[in-house]
């Protein structure tokens, strides 16, 4: 008999649900959070049966590659995308939400898509990219942080660069005893934010000379407006640019396409969807402020980013170039071809006034798939 299984994964423990072809629990238990656990849960089922594995995206990557790596068909689906089908139940709880997702397993629903497992490889340099941010934003606390203690409490003149603040709190000497005690809180402060400070600029060291030796990586930062910190958060955003059929889907895949409702007659597009990563459509999105304000080499994105920031605004224009780069990296990447900053007509007859002209941008990215007259690289 053909089963689906379902697991609801924990830190500690996972429910485990497995239905047969009539929707019916064949058995449930509750194991281990380890692919060992699931092992021993599924011992006693022939693994031509099993049709599918289906957990939510998150803590069980560890346990995904184990169990693919041992040929079980597992699936991993967006947890956001799983919550909205298990809230059709009224009861939340373990049980209902394990036997919820072997039931999307058995429908297969294409709204439903297997989340890209990332390897282990990359899903390290990703992890090391999230942590820059978020030390970066500690960081950038702290130094409000001991800002705000400077000006409310009249420790210093003015506010000194954060790299001069120690010399000048031991130069400055304090008769009051409450300055006293608010400048040892800032030196102990001020020590933690020299801690953050050294960590980032190691991992900028170190992120820099990666993303210098990657080929891919250090192709994407010939594009213009793409710098270490963008090419690594792209590559490890994506890993492998042959799940994308077309190169214009990957602006849908980070978000930044508009939203839109549609009833009868009546279309409305509102704002990008943000759906995707965060991080690398921020990324991204600051990469196109680059291209369109402080970009010194002229190229076809950047005549193109500030017409367009002209006519419609530097807010909507940045969202738009972020797009359309996360359009051309995935174009070079497929295609194996360097960055052109004025890709040339290929399908414009032999001797045109045109050919070699530079090409207006809006036909940059469609790629060869679409036929298109330019080529996105």
């Amino acid at each position: 008999m053909e089963v689906w299984i379902g697991l609801d994964v924990g830190e500690r423990e996972t429910q485990f649900c497995a239905i047969g072809p009539d929707k019916a629990i064949h058995f449930e238990v509750n194991i281990q959070t380890s692919a060992d656990g699931v092992l021993s849960a599924i011992d006693n089922l022939p693994r031509v049966t099993i049709k599918s594995i289906v957990m939510e995206a998150g803590l069980a990557r560890g346990m995904a590659r184990s169990l693919r790596a041992l040929g079980f068909p597992v699936i991993m689906v967006d947890a956001r995308k799983a919550h909205r089908f298990l809230s059709i139940r009224h009861h939340k709880s373990d049980r209902n939400d394990a036997r919820g997702l072997a039931e999307l397993g058995m429908m297969e629903l294409d709204s439903v898509r297997s989340v890209h497992l990332k390897s282990p490889e990359t899903q390290y340099l990703r992890t090391q990219l999230v942590l820059r941010n978020q030390m970066l934003k500690q960081k950038n606390a702290l130094q409000a942080v001991m800002r705000s203690l400077i000006v409310d409490h009249g420790l210093l003149p003015k506010m000194p660069p954060p790299t001069q603040l120690r010399s000048a709190l031991e130069r400055q000497s304090l008769s009051d005893v409450s300055s006293n005690a608010y400048q040892s809180e800032l030196l102990s402060v001020l020590a933690v934010w020299e801690a953050m400070r050294d960590y980032l600029r190691m991992t900028d060291i170190r992120l820099k000379r990666i993303a210098a030796d990657h080929p891919v990586m250090s192709g994407f930062m010939e594009v213009p407006g793409i710098g270490y910190i963008c090419a690594i958060s792209f590559f490890t955003a994506i890993e492998d640019p042959m799940r994308f059929q077309r190169s214009a889907d990957i602006g849908a895949y980070l978000g930044m396409v508009p939203k839109v409702k549609q009833s009868g007659t009546m279309v409305i597009k509102s704002r990008i969807t943000k759906a995707g990563n965060k991080l690398t459509r921020t990324h991204l999105v600051m990469a196109a402020r680059a291209v369109i304000s402080h970009s010194a080499v002229e190229s076809a994105i950047t005549v193109w980013g500030r017409e367009l920031a002209a006519r419609i605004g530097h807010s909507k224009a940045r969202v738009a170039v972020a797009r359309k780069l996360a359009v051309i990296l995935l174009s070079m990447w497929k295609s194996g071809r360097a960055y052109q900053p004025y890709p040339q007509y290929f399908d414009l007859p032999s001797g045109s006034d045109r050919l070699g002209h530079r090409p207006h941008f809006e036909s940059i990215g469609s790629g060869s798939e679409h036929g298109a007259k330019s080529v996105a690289i």
